[in-house]
């Protein structure tokens, strides 16, 4: 396998790849990824609070009308009736395990399956990326010794055979603001994501933005990814 790798710090994380899925090539992102679930299967008494609205609310109590909205709405991962307030959400996944509550909730069906919008480039390669947001590069490939840093033999070994990155700096001391930036190649005032809460995907900033792992997905990659590069799923 073929890998391009950027590595721009200790990650705590190492992950080992045997084998290709079919015959196309693979972006594995060191991010966190949720899929839809395959059905809108209902599970009641627990609540999500914290999972962030992606549309107005609808007065229902109906948790199949509800489910039928999460389907159309392409944003929603998370439909959530709540039956004492006698509404229907629609949200973005949940990163939480959820709260005890008189709510019905369901994952949205999954999207129909993906067709490259540009052919796949011949020969195309395998690549790896791993990221760290704001942290410093303290590993031995970056001539920090255990004495001041991480004890990092393997990412070192690594180091020598992928693609370093010596000037890769963050734009802001928040993970989420740097993740956002550093994955849709725009700065935070551009972005406008100072905190955890907003995110580049919002209305009047960047619906349309093509991100890093879109950018290959649109050339016909399978994108994968685990560990924390989004707090949304963008």
């Amino acid at each position: 396998m073929s890998i391009i790798s950027s590595i721009f710090g200790y990650t705590g994380v190492t992950k080992k790849m045997d084998r290709c899925f079919g015959n196309l090539p693979i972006l594995l992102l060191v991010l966190v990824m949720q899929a839809k679930a395959r059905s809108c299967d209902m599970q009641q008494g627990v609540c999500y609070h914290d999972a962030k609205p992606v549309a107005p609310i609808i007065n229902t109590t109906n948790a199949t009308f509800c489910c039928d909205e999460c389907a159309k709405n392409p944003a929603c991962e998370l439909w959530l009736v709540n039956l004492q307030m006698k509404v229907c959400f629609l949200k973005v996944a949940p990163t939480d395990k959820g709260n005890p509550g008189n709510c019905i909730t369901g994952r949205g069906p999954p999207p129909p399956p993906y067709k490259p919008i540009y052919p796949t480039p011949p020969n195309s390669k395998n690549v790896l990326f791993l990221a760290v947001d704001d942290m410093r590069a303290n590993i031995g490939a970056y001539n920090f010794t255990l004495s001041s840093g991480s004890f990092t033999p393997n990412f070192d070994k690594f180091a020598q055979s992928a693609l370093r990155f010596d000037f890769a700096y963050v734009q802001y001391a928040f993970c989420s603001p740097s993740r956002n930036s550093f994955m849709s190649g725009r700065r935070p005032d551009t972005t406008r994501v100072w905190e955890f809460e907003d995110h580049f995907r919002e209305p009047q900033v960047g619906p349309n933005w093509v991100t890093l792992p879109q950018y290959f997905k649109q050339f016909g990659y399978l994108t994968l990814g685990g560990g924390k590069l989004y707090v949304f799923c963008l």
